[in-house]
């Protein structure tokens, strides 16, 4: 035993060779942003370089002209209205809002105004004659104010209180009653942009927290219960209002032009309260005026005509959002709340606002971004308004009105076409969005003009979906040299592997600054090679959009399908990585999904007169086209209008030709239904199974279409 282990000693012991490290997989690129519309950066060294602002702006979007807004609209709305800009300032992205917010004044001065809580409904003699109540003291405090004796002001809604009433309706002509109900209110506390100052509450200097209860009433801290509509008006650079809560590195966020307004966040589907929007009413000037997206120290760096060049495409794109939203602030409609008629439940669910005052549309920072670096960029914001006029110039394009101005911090030395970056086929929808060759976006003052970032080579294989990765190239760019498409090679269950994906998906999921990037590593191969290849391949499909939102969605598998048939499409651009599957599908989004599934032909015929602000005009014109629409009432379509199932019925019954079935009365909720027979149609194709499993003797025509549903029913009638 022992001569066995002086043996075994001998024989020299040397460790195993480790297999090499894959090095990692290194992504260079240049830029950062969408790339669309005007590079930042690019304008920047445009201006040092000796061009103006108008020569910049007209150089990123070719075929543009700039006017002044006066020129540009002929919205009587908006020109008659000294604040028609609306901007949500604290939402961080649409179908999300707080339940509280901070707010004080800068000065004494300021009021908080409210609205009865919503119970409020209507005062008289017969519904409050037996009980004391704070809001009806200050109806009698109204009263007694506009000369109109209510007796003692008490609470109490008696005799005398009735008297006041019956003669404060004869003065103002109107109904007799004595019931103080939504007219009479109105006319007590006539209203501004929507509400009404009911309950008023000095605001502090020191910070207070308005919070909501969870059913549309705010609590304001000294205050009685009031509703979540309210406002704080007549803002001035002496009398500001100050959100802490809207930062902008740190700093407390200050108001001083129009009125901050805050809202009931109402879920548009169920009604129900889902937070608070807070607001800032204001004039187009003194909205770009806090406009925040670039350095104010171009001013000093002979770069003063890019701030300008900001400033016109600033106002442009906040123009083109107000003008395909419409007013706010408008009173009116017979439900709860009784103010904004003519605007979308939709939009008042996801904002109730023209624009965000973050990176969903352009950051708004207020008075406080006016007074920085001695009010250089308010300056520059001055110097782009036409002196006789006092408006301000914007960008348009012939046959399309006032132009989506994107813009981008910078791009990888061309600009991004719109076609491109959507994966749409061309010719362009918007000649003015085309890529344009832009070496100035490089400038060596761009801190993003090139950058590395790098991963590690399993985490790359993981994040496709290969167990090992073998090698990844850029295989097609984009006209503007952007990436296209990428392949990855490696490992999968033992057999090669080639994963394809498009540019977008690579640089949202590897936290790239943009898609002008390059990456050459490893070793590529055929797993299948073709000896002898189709000479006349099948064209590659369009790029199959990522969305982030839809895990957990009973309707994931049927969004999945509609994005890899160019069926579905993002709800949230420029970012693109959200399907919204909850949303309601407005007419326009329906326009636009019968267009991808159909592949409906495009029409020189304009057939609707109040599309031409939509971005999805040409799908909805298809649609006419098509006979799968009719329109909404003469020449209208009502692009914005939500879509219930009673009417996807009639627009998939059309679309598909159903005729067997109608008259069958699968349903017990229709009969009073016009789509009657369009739904019983869609039952008897399979299309629907009803609305209430598992008896599914409901179909809830009057319920809203929400966009993961309208896929699930697109995928049923097309069989995928």
């Amino acid at each position: 035993m022992l001569t066995m282990l002086v043996v075994a000693l001998a024989i020299p012991i040397t460790a195993p060779t480790a297999a090499a490290e894959e090095p990692p997989v290194d992504f260079d690129g240049h830029g950062w942003g969408h790339g669309m519309g005007m590079s930042q950066w690019g304008a920047f060294e445009r201006a040092q370089q000796g061009q103006d602002a108008e020569q910049i702006v007209t150089t990123y979007y070719p075929t543009t002209s700039m006017v002044t807004t006066e020129t540009a609209t002929s919205a009587s709305w908006y020109h008659g209205d000294d604040t028609p800009v609306w901007v949500n300032l604290l939402s961080p992205s649409p179908y999300s809002s707080p339940s509280s917010f901070q707010v004080r004044a800068s000065a004494p001065g300021l009021v908080v105004c409210q609205q009865e809580p919503r119970g409020e409904g209507i005062w008289s003699l017969a519904n409050n004659g037996d009980e004391q109540s704070d809001y009806v003291q200050l109806l009698e405090e109204r009263l007694d104010e506009l000369g109109h004796d209510p007796g003692p002001i008490d609470g109490w809604f008696d005799a005398d209180t009735d008297s006041a009433v019956e003669a404060f309706q004869a003065a103002e002509g109107l109904g007799v009653d004595g019931i103080v109900g939504k007219n009479t209110k109105a006319a007590l506390w006539p209203t501004d942009s929507g509400d009404r100052c009911v309950i008023e509450t000095p605001l502090p200097l020191t910070t207070i927290t308005v919070t909501s209860d969870g059913d549309g009433n705010c609590l304001v801290p000294g205050a009685l219960l009031g509703d979540c509509i309210g406002s704080v008006r007549s803002l001035s650079t002496s009398a500001r209002v100050v959100l802490p809560g809207k930062l902008d590195s740190g700093t407390p966020v200050e108001l001083a032009h129009g009125d901050l307004r805050f809202r009931p966040d109402l879920d548009s589907g169920s009604g129900a309260f889902e937070g608070i929007h807070v607001l800032v009413e204001l004039g187009m000037e003194d909205y770009v005026s806090g406009i925040d997206e670039v350095p104010t120290w171009w001013a000093g760096s002979s770069a003063n005509e890019a701030l300008k060049a900001q400033a016109i495409a600033s106002r442009t794109y906040g123009l083109r959002l107000l003008m395909s939203y419409g007013e706010l602030g408008v009173g009116g409609g017979s439900s709860y709340p009784y103010m904004d008629s003519g605007f979308s439940s939709t939009k008042k669910d996801q904002c109730w606002c023209h624009l965000y005052g973050n990176t969903y549309s352009q950051v708004y920072n207020g008075y406080t971004r006016v007074t920085e670096s001695g009010g250089a960029w308010a300056a520059a914001v001055a110097a782009t308004v036409d002196g006789p006029s006092g408006k301000g110039y914007v960008l348009t394009a012939p046959g399309h009105g006032v132009i989506w101005a994107f813009y981008t911090s910078s791009n990888g030395g061309a600009s991004e076409s719109h076609n491109d970056y959507y994966s749409y086929p061309p010719p362009s929808n918007f000649p003015y969005l085309v890529s344009v060759p832009d070496a100035y976006s490089l400038t060596t003052d761009n801190p993003n003009a090139n950058w590395t970032k790098t991963h590690d080579a399993d985490y790359v294989a993981s994040k496709v979906g290969l167990d090992e990765l073998s090698g990844v190239t850029v295989t097609e760019f984009n006209e503007s040299g952007s990436a296209k498409t990428v392949e990855f090679h490696g490992l999968l269950d033992g057999g090669d592997e080639i994963v394809e994906k498009t540019g977008t998906w690579v640089k949202n999921n590897f936290s790239l600054l943009s898609r002008w990037f390059e990456v050459e590593w490893g070793t590529l191969h055929d797993p299948d090679p073709d000896p002898d290849p189709d000479p006349d391949p099948d064209p590659d499909p369009d790029p199959v959009p990522v969305f982030t939102d839809i895990d957990g969605s009973i309707f994931e598998n049927d969004i999945l399908w509609a994005a890899e048939n160019g069926i579905a499409f993002p709800c949230n651009p420029p970012t693109d990585d959200q399907f919204c599957p909850s949303r309601p599908v407005t007419r326009e989004e329906m326009a636009v999904f019968m267009m991808n599934a159909l592949d409906l032909p495009p029409t020189s015929i304009d057939y609707f007169t109040d599309d031409d602000d939509s971005p999805f005009e040409d799908a909805i014109n298809r649609m006419a086209e098509a006979d799968i629409t009719r329109g909404c009432g003469g020449t209208n379509f009502c692009p914005d209008l939500i879509v219930d199932r009673g009417q996807m019925a009639a627009f998939l019954g059309r679309a598909f030709g159903l005729t067997a079935g109608g008259g069958l009365d699968l349903f017990i909720d229709d009969d009073g239904s016009i789509f009657e027979n369009d739904i019983d149609r869609l039952g008897t194709a399979g299309i629907t199974k009803g609305c209430n499993p598992p008896t599914n003797n409901k179909f809830c025509p009057e319920l809203d279409v929400e966009r993961g549903a309208m896929m699930a029913f697109l995928h049923r009638a097309l069989g995928g």
